[in-house]
């Protein structure tokens, strides 16, 4: 309900029956002792439920629980002043406990297919990068930086033209807002000083963006906003829990929205795997609290398991497991040359050869996959078939050889992503990074199992695989990589009906057409050497044209060899088979 005591994190943890929320009544009631708040009235209390879950606490809902408390409370009493009424919220939470109110079985999950989640770590679950130096407010910066949107004045200056952020660039009728194209301010910096060697240049300005004077000075408030998100609960800052978590600081490390996301899932009963992606040396920062969280240690998400210990699949990060961590190689970009090397987080430079794994007392356990992008596919389709998690560390040095993403080739090199064919039970994956652009997937090389050639189309990636993180929603939004997982199933799920409706019209056509002697058709309409009119057997073509092309393909078919009419045969079934798809 307050961002400012971590109460919206609480929130998201699912709920799906009034008495699961006792379960972390102690923690809702250290939340409300942090605000100097141990009674309120009925009507607060409302509102407080309504945050908690609409869904479930609807109108209807609301005034059956709360007039059923309040007779609790004083048989006597005229329920018209109900929710005027001061009452203990410790007392509601041990009514709410002994109420005895039944607990639905979790909801099963939209989709049957198991879900693999390949979740990129800087600027996309966490927003702080030790690596490079760049601190919370940095990064704040240049996410608003990003997201702020203005037009370049009379020499070269930006100005803001918006009043609030916005990750998508606001534009009006005509396609420009104010009669110019918006920039936001990264855009702009980029075309001042464009280049490699400008890089520290505009990082420079990035981070200063909201100061006082510069250009995003009225951006500050949101700045403002979007770190007190991150901040820790004041009770939480500096006790035990927290340090043991790797919390050691005023703010969160990896965001809630990731954690609310598992538990999202869990609660639904979804199968699903999780696969790290980075391309530095982040790893180990994010298995401390990751882990936390899947033991029940993590201050903020008390009681989570994701360890194994209720039945379930282990889903800790683990080092010293060799199948459950490894490195890519990348050497080609047609993937022939490609590795992936299971038990170590180490990797060789671009001109050294896999040999670099070859000494036994650094990699004494070491698990080789060569044989590029297949062999790759194979290895890792044994894990993503069960649930865990799985750490890989990505090749940066050959991205960067291959011009970071911003080439024009199909392929760029960066962190391998293998689909394979559609199928109606297979896995689906889905892959979240930040640095995934709008038109291309930049930093993902997506290939497709058993054609890596091929180039997939944009429309099918981006609606039901690939996911450019946005660090102004993710931070501030708690349901927002909850929202996106069932955005890509739903859009699965359609694809699966449509190939469904597909294959049924298909077949209707075949049947259609077995029912029709194409040869004797065929000789008649050559020996009256004229275009009769075409009739299937219940059918009529959609248009006249359609009919002669029938036709001509028919009449071409008998004095055609080879190849060519082959090719004739497969053009006329498809014609036949045109009038079908007037029922998509």
């Amino acid at each position: 309900v307050d961002p400012s005591i971590g109460m919206y994190r609480y929130a998201e943890v699912p709920s799906d029956e009034p008495a699961q929320m006792a379960v972390d009544r102690d923690a809702i009631l250290e939340l409300f002792a942090a605000r100097g708040m141990s009674r309120m009235r009925l009507s607060e209390l409302a509102e407080v439920l309504r945050c908690l879950n609409r869904a479930l606490f609807t109108d209807g809902k609301l005034d059956r629980l709360l007039a059923k408390f309040f007779r609790s409370l004083d048989p006597e009493r005229c329920e018209g002043d109900m929710f005027d009424t001061l009452v203990s919220i410790d007392h509601f939470l041990h009514w709410l406990c002994r109420s005895g109110l039944p607990r639905a079985p979790p909801q099963s999950f939209r989709g049957s297919r198991h879900l693999v989640l390949h979740f990129d770590i800087n600027k996309t679950i966490i927003m702080s990068d030790a690596a490079t130096g760049k601190s919370m407010a940095d990064i704040a910066n240049h996410v608003l930086a990003a997201a702020s949107w203005g037009a370049s004045a009379v020499g070269g200056e930006w100005r803001c033209a918006v009043a609030a952020p916005s990750v998508g660039r606001p534009v009006g009728d005509d396609g420009l807002l104010f009669g110019a194209e918006l920039l936001s301010y990264t855009e702009h910096l980029e075309r001042v000083l464009p280049g490699q060697g400008n890089k520290e240049a505009r990082e420079a300005l990035w981070h200063r963006f909201t100061w006082t004077g510069e250009p995003g000075e009225s951006m500050r408030a949101h700045c403002d906003v979007f770190l007190a998100a991150l901040q820790l609960p004041g009770n939480i800052v500096g006790t035990a829990a927290a340090e043991q978590a790797g919390l050691n600081g005023t703010s969160v490390f990896v965001i809630p929205a990731f954690f609310n996301l598992l538990l999202h899932l869990q609660s639904r009963g979804a199968s699903f795997s999780l696969v790290f992606r980075t391309f530095g040396r982040d790893l180990e920062a994010v298995a401390t609290e990751f882990n936390a969280f899947c033991e029940g240690r993590h201050p903020l998400f008390p009681g989570a398991c994701f360890d194994g210990r209720d039945g379930g699949a282990d889903y800790r990060i683990s080092f010293q497991d060799p199948r459950r961590c490894g490195t890519f190689v990348r050497r080609s970009l047609c993937g022939s040359e490609d590795a992936l090397v299971y038990g170590t987080l180490q990797q060789p430079t671009l001109g050294e050869t896999l040999d670099f794994y070859r000494d036994a007392s650094r990699f004494p356990d070491v698990n080789v996959v060569s044989g590029g992008v297949d062999a790759i596919h194979h290895s890792l389709r044994r894990h993503f078939n069960r649930r865990g998690t799985l750490a890989l560390r990505d090749y940066f040095p050959f991205w960067r050889s291959q011009g970071l993403g911003k080439g024009s080739g199909k392929f760029n090199g960066g962190k391998l992503l293998v689909l394979e064919p559609f199928t109606r039970t297979g896995a689906h994956q889905m892959f979240f990074d930040d640095h995934i652009s709008d038109l291309a997937p930049k930093i993902v090389d997506v290939r497709s199992h058993g054609q890596p050639e091929k180039v997939l189309s944009l429309d099918l990636l981006f609606a039901s695989h690939l996911v450019r993180a946005e660090p102004l929603e993710a931070v501030t939004n708690p349901r927002y990589f909850v929202d996106h997982v069932e955005r890509l199933v739903q859009s699965m799920d359609r694809r699966q009906l449509v190939r469904a409706r597909m294959r049924a019209l298909l077949l209707a056509a075949a049947k259609l057409v077995s029912s029709v002697d194409v040869q004797a058709w065929s000789c008649s309409c050559i020996s009256r050497r004229a275009p009769a009119i075409v009739k299937m057997p219940g059918k009529r073509f959609f248009s006249l044209g359609i009919r002669l092309v029938a036709q001509v393909l028919t009449c071409l078919g008998p004095v055609l060899s080879g190849k060519a009419r082959q090719l004739c045969r497969r053009t006329s079934l498809l014609v036949h088979i045109l009038p079908c798809f007037q029922r998509l």
